[in-house]
């Protein structure tokens, strides 16, 4: 995408000095000095605005580079729904802080959110063989890839919701459960902070399947019911 930007600003920059050396040309031809002069003015005014528009863009251009890129590679529910864990890899050049899960719960149909549920996200360290401690960083650094967090079902609550009151995943896919409802999508995402702005989101190419069997289970898929294009009729059907 920025090579794609600086090669659109050399053509048009070069289009554009092209223009302007043949305006003054022109212009002294047929005015003589007074159009030389005039031409001197105009081609000051446009070479003042490209180079704020060239400094805007090497802004742009390194905040994208140090901006973290996060793509959730894997997820697992287990212990009846009480402990969520993610794979998380940063790609890009800038760190994830304040990281904070969120599950938005859908119809097949793609009506949503029906509930949302948020909670904080805390980075999990291997500390020996197969022995691991939970640590209170909810943060990762660039280049760090497959980083396993963990949110428990305690901190999984209803969004907005406080006190002792706050639901647990697990009963709130029950709660959902009670009416005719026998599969629900879940839409994962990952909220962070960076050095330039706060309540960023990544969203994962993948959605939860909870289904209402004699235990509410789970399976990861493809389809999102959320995106207008997978509720479209393929060509033939």
């Amino acid at each position: 995408m920025i090579k794609n930007r600086r090669w659109t600003l050399l053509i048009v920059g070069s289009i554009v000095i092209i223009g302007l050396s043949l305006a003054i040309y022109l212009s002294y031809e047929q005015f003589g000095r007074a159009g030389l002069e005039a031409s001197s003015i105009l081609t000051s005014s446009l070479l003042t605005i490209a180079l704020v528009v060239l400094y805007r863009e090497q802004h742009l251009a390194l905040r994208y580079q140090q901006e973290p890129h996060l793509e959730i590679s894997d997820i697992e529910i287990k212990e009846d729904l009480q402990v969520i864990r993610l794979r998380v890899s940063n790609f890009g050049g800038g760190p994830a802080t304040s990281m904070k899960l969120r599950i938005g719960l859908y119809e097949l149909s793609g009506e949503g959110p029906i509930e949302t549920v948020q909670g904080s996200l805390r980075r999990i360290e291997s500390i020996g063989d197969a022995e691991e401690e939970k640590t209170r960083a909810s943060s990762i650094r660039p280049s760090e890839l497959n980083i396993c967090f963990e949110a428990t079902s305690r901190s999984v609550i209803s969004l907005g919701g406080t006190g002792p009151n706050q639901d647990s995943l697990a009963r709130i896919l029950d709660s959902e459960f009670e009416g005719n409802r026998d599969v629900i999508y879940g839409k994962v995402s990952v909220y962070y902070s960076t050095k330039f702005s706060k309540d960023n989101r990544h969203i994962s190419d993948f959605s939860l399947q909870f289904n209402n069997h004699d235990d509410i289970d789970y399976i990861p898929m493809d389809f999102l019911p959320w995106e207008d294009e997978n509720m479209r009729r393929e060509l033939g059907s």
